[in-house]
């Protein structure tokens, strides 16, 4: 299979996968480098051919872009989904280490630590500091509203209709939807 492909400036060619391979050959190693401190360079390198062969296949000539910044976009995008997908944050002594087959190697003839043991996860870490924060945010804000405010607001996170709340406290739908507009979404 052959396909028009923009090389550079008003030039345009029919080229082969192979023969884009080729070219790109460089472009394919020099993104797989971005990750080489943390992945095998071979996997790297094989995720950089998979995005050009994908650049190849989506590749459209009329768009007018060069198929080289185009390749570059989908090598890149696909390194990063690589990398997603393994998803693993490295502490400064794992960004360190090369080399390693497997990540329950031991380190310097420990008899205990080894990669994995160094690896921190630092979602779960993170999600709770933000969620406590975003909790303690909330209880200052409800303490400031007026009784019927905190009425409103927590028969509506309860899933109370705002006609029913409006009935239960003697107020239009319109004002408890005011309420909870600037009360609760209103809330950054």
């Amino acid at each position: 299979m052959r396909k028009l492909i923009i090389i550079g400036k008003d030039q345009a060619s029919e080229l082969s996968f192979e023969e884009v391979y080729e070219r790109y050959e460089n472009l394919v190693y020099k993104r797989a480098q971005t990750y080489r401190n943390f992945y095998d360079i071979d996997d790297l390198k094989q995720t950089a051919r998979i995005g050009l062969w994908n650049a190849y296949k989506k590749y459209d000539v009329s768009t007018g872009t060069a198929f080289g910044a185009f390749a570059d976009k989908v090598i890149t995008n696909e390194l990063r989904m690589f990398n997603r997908v393994r998803n693993v944050r490295f502490t400064r002594k794992t960004a360190k280490v090369k080399g390693l087959s497997s990540l329950e190697e031991k380190l310097d003839n420990s008899e205990v630590q080894t990669v994995s043991d160094l690896i921190v996860d630092q979602t779960d870490f993170t999600e709770k500091i933000i969620e406590k924060d975003i909790v303690v945010r909330a209880i200052d804000r409800i303490q400031k509203l007026s009784p019927k405010e905190q009425y409103i607001i927590f028969s509506y996170i309860k899933g109370v209709k705002q006609r029913v709340i409006a009935e239960k406290i003697g107020v239009t739908q319109t004002a408890v939807a005011k309420v909870i507009s600037r009360k609760l979404k209103g809330a950054s």
